[in-house]
């Protein structure tokens, strides 16, 4: 019995260590090269403000004035260092040497170079063989001179070009989030998979892998793209951020419902234990799902019509069973199409009830229905993401049936839409 645990957990770690590291990677991958960018951005922004000085010492060299005087017309900005240059390389004026003609030829320092050649042109950190220090270099030319503006790269520099630690701190805890996921689907596939042969597992695996990465990466990657543009874009209105905001908290909440589900999974494989068993009557879950259904947009209300009165009572867990009516009514208000929603009890016994849960909507092809109960399988599965489904409702509902002592199926119904049959333990 040991043994036979010990390969269980093993293959539940494994599936999870596969899951982690890919998060991990994601989350990498997205880190460096957000990153990158958002340096490279801070580091546009300060060529910008130094490239305003450089374009107003080139205007006052253009309207007569010296040098000198072009440079001393500028607010006084520490450290703030002030080249002039010719086309041919030679130092006219610096605000760091009182004899620029002893200073070197400056026509191939990369950020002169390039100015000359394009306009202008900056350089992040180099070395000053004048000063023996490292500065940020900003050029600019307008085909007769070359002035170049730079300030050292101390501390408050260096300050100034890190990224954000929030926007680290937001995907450390995505990735958080996703590796919790990623744990609770290794445990429930690795239960899916227990009484099936090694190749069988392998594929079936591997398809659900598949399907995982597929939940995950809409809302991540929405969320990714909202944030993204909020960082990333420095004009940005503030009614625009909200709505990006809030779009954001859309597909985290689309994230929780899949982590809820999949939780409600776990639990009925492994640990039935935990619920209860209390008397419980239908008449109440079925007026809370009429509310449910009542306080939606008009358009995508549907009639819920109902046999079962105040007598009608079962025994079990008044969380699981509210479920398994929910989750039915989520199924047909989002993919039906239908109009109306008929729950109602076919026969019962002292031992047990039937209850028919239909809807007169577009059906199912004969060849989804004993599909449609299993893990992440979807009819339509383009429609079936948009309309923000984990693909797990369905096999909620089985699962939760079986727990309750019954059995369920799926049929077409007469006169056209779906019909569930399924029975409860009295």
């Amino acid at each position: 019995m040991a043994i036979h645990l010990n390969h269980k957990h093993k293959g539940q770690l494994d599936i999870f260590f596969v899951l982690l590291l890919f998060s991990l990677a994601v989350s990498s991958v997205f880190v460096s090269f957000q990153y990158k960018r958002e340096k490279e951005f801070k580091a546009e922004t300060l060529n910008a403000q130094l490239q305003l000085v450089n374009r107003d010492v080139l205007l006052a060299l253009h309207s007569g004035l010296s040098p000198r005087e072009s440079v001393g017309r500028l607010a006084a900005v520490d450290s703030l260092r002030v080249t002039i240059i010719d086309t041919l390389g030679n130092v006219i004026y610096d605000t760091y040497s009182g004899r620029p003609d002893t200073l070197s030829n400056h026509r191939f320092r990369p950020e002169v170079s390039q100015a000359i050649a394009e306009g202008q042109a900056h350089t992040e950190m180099r070395l000053s063989e004048t000063g023996n220090v490292s500065f940020f270099y900003a050029a600019a030319s307008d085909g007769r001179f070359v002035v170049r503006s730079a300030i050292p790269y101390n501390i408050t520099l260096r300050q100034f070009l890190e990224v954000d630690s929030k926007f680290v701190h937001f995907v450390l805890i995505v990735t958080l989030l996703m590796c919790l996921v990623a744990f609770v689907i290794a445990k429930l596939i690795d239960r899916s998979v227990t009484d099936k042969g090694e190749r069988e597992k392998q594929d079936l695996k591997r398809e659900l892998t598949d399907n995982i990465n597929h939940e995950l990466k809409t809302p991540v990657s929405a969320i990714k793209a909202y944030l993204e543009t909020i960082i990333t874009v420095p004009d940005i209105n503030r009614e625009m951020v909200l709505n990006f905001v809030g779009k954001a908290y859309e597909q985290t909440e689309r994230l929780n419902k899949l982590l809820q589900d999949v939780s409600t999974i776990t639990r009925l494989d492994e640990a039935g234990w935990m619920f209860k068993k209390e008397p419980v009557r239908l008449k109440g879950i079925i007026d809370d799902i009429k509310e449910y259904i009542e306080v939606l947009p008009e358009e995508k209300r549907m009639r819920l019509h109902s046999n079962i009165t105040e007598d009608a009572v079962v025994t079990g867990d008044p969380t699981l069973l509210y479920s398994i009516f929910r989750n039915l009514s989520e199924n047909s208000l989002a993919y039906s199409s239908g109009t109306d929603i008929y729950i109602n009890i076919i026969s019962e016994d002292k031992a047990r009830m039937e209850i028919s849960f239909a809807d007169n909507g577009v059906g199912v092809d004969d060849e989804h229905l004993e599909k449609i109960f299993y893990r992440f399988y979807r009819v339509d599965k383009g429609r079936s993401r948009k309309l923000g489904g984990t693909g797990l409702g369905l096999s909620i509902v089985k699962n939760a049936v079986l727990y309750h002592g019954g059995t369920i199926k799926a049929r077409p119904r007469k006169g056209g839409g779906l019909e569930f049959i399924f029975s409860l333990a009295k």
